[in-house]
């Protein structure tokens, strides 16, 4: 066996790195002098690139620290990827109308950039193109005729974003394209939009209300995930799709409307939103899937519909101020703990003739029900359920609507109705 010595061995790792660490600074790039053969004008560190150039290409600029300004000329068509790379001086740059794309990374750790301007003729923003730009406060995105694809982490972690528009031209947005913006409050998505990516909004701390436009179908997952402030949601009636996360730990969204065509709610949806008081599932969603209204504090009242088949583990796990519930004839299963913890349940409505198989189905083996929910202490009330609000109360002579079981006038329970 061949040993070392281990201080000669020390002595080649130190040498090792402070090779790397002169290589960084000898290797570091400075401000070229032409770009495709064109001379640039280059005066303390603000930089006029001449017309005729059409193309800003791949780490043109690459980790020129000293860059302070650039002047873009109406020639250039293109910004290749890592074009300004970690340009940590550039504070301004205009962006001519005529530029159809922005690359990858194109001004990603850009620290000191202020503000930003897309004009109408761009149509791709890249992938992390404006990532972790701390000083960015201004976005502004110009409408117009041309649809306009905004990628991956386009935005993301640009702590000083406060409000951003996106025109009706805008198609998509990627997956966390505004992850982590934690000063972000405002954000306005226009008719025109179709995809939201996953995570788009992801810790956005500082939102406090989004309205998804008509035209967005899918909720992809975890897209509003983590927004602590986020009050109010409005969601398109186009909407079929909730994703899994897509609200969880919005602990202050107070409402929900979910739209008429909504067709399913995925995993831990809106887990740890502690203010919604009240759910009500429309008619076509089929189940409600594990933890989708786990820990949600102040949720009293929920109603399901007669689409409804499953209700999944922990659902309604530790919802600790539901008292009534609707759970129609059409449930053929519930998931053990779905009801864990919520010890104020006292009342399940349920179709006539379904209330000893629902117990059965609560107080089933592998389902623990709360201890403290006792069949004496548990109401089942059998009563003519509705789906929709065409079944009138009795007691209101007509005037009053059923929705579920409950009465939206005299907001009483277990009513006869008027069919």
């Amino acid at each position: 066996m061949k040993f070392y010595n281990s201080q000669k061995m020390h002595t080649k790792i130190a040498l090792a790195i402070l090779a790397c660490c002169v290589g960084f600074i000898l290797f570091a790039k400075d401000i070229p002098s032409e770009i495709q053969g064109y001379p640039l004008k280059v005066t303390n560190g603000h930089v006029i690139i001449p017309n005729g150039v059409t193309r800003i290409r791949t780490a043109t600029f690459y980790d020129c620290k000293s860059l302070k300004s650039v002047e873009i000329p109406s020639s250039v068509q293109s910004i290749g990827d890592e074009a300004f790379w970690r340009c940590e001086s550039l504070t301004s740059i205009i962006i001519p109308r005529g530029v159809k794309n922005i690359g990858s990374r194109a001004f990603e750790w850009c620290k000191s950039l202020e503000s930003v301007t897309i004009p109408d003729s761009v149509m791709e923003i890249g992938r992390e193109a404006f990532r972790c730009c701390d000083a960015l406060t201004n976005v502004r995105i110009d409408d117009g005729s041309q649809n306009l694809i905004i990628g991956d982490k386009a935005f993301a972690g640009c702590d000083s974003l406060i409000s951003i528009l996106l025109p009706s031209r805008v198609l998509s947005i990627g997956n966390e394209v505004c992850s982590f913006n934690t000063s972000l409050k405002e954000v306005t998505l226009m008719k025109g939009l179709r995809n939201i990516g996953k995570k788009a909004f992801h810790q956005c701390r500082s939102l406090c209300y989004i309205n998804i436009p008509e035209g967005v179908e899918i909720i992809e997952d975890g897209v509003f995930e983590a927004c602590e402030k986020l009050k109010n949601a409005t969601l398109a009636s186009t909407v079929t799709n909730v994703g899994n996360k897509a609200f969880y730990g919005c602990k202050s969204l107070s409402s929900i409307e979910f739209p008429a065509n909504l067709k399913k709610i995925g995993d831990f949806a809106f887990c740890g939103c502690h203010q919604i008081t009240k759910v009500k599932i429309p008619y076509g969603v089929k189940e409600i899937p594990i933890g989708a209204f786990a820990v949600c504090n102040e949720l009293k009242t929920v109603i399901l519909p007669s689409s409804i088949k499953y209700i999944g583990k922990g659902a309604f796990y530790s919802c600790k101020s539901l008292g009534d519930i609707t759970i129609p004839s059409s449930v053929t299963d519930i998931a053990e703990e779905a009801f864990w913890s919520s010890g104020s349940l006292y009342k399940i409505f349920t179709n006539r003739g379904n209330a000893s198989r629902l117990w059965e189905l609560l107080t089933k083996p592998d389902n623990r029900l709360d201890w403290s929910i006792k069949q004496g202490d548990l109401e089942i009330v059998e009563m003519d359920l509705a789906d929709c609000s065409n079944i009138k109360c009795a007691d209101c002579k007509g005037t009053g609507l059923i929705d579920g079981a409950l009465c939206t006038k005299c907001k009483g329970y277990g009513k006869e109705l008027i069919k």
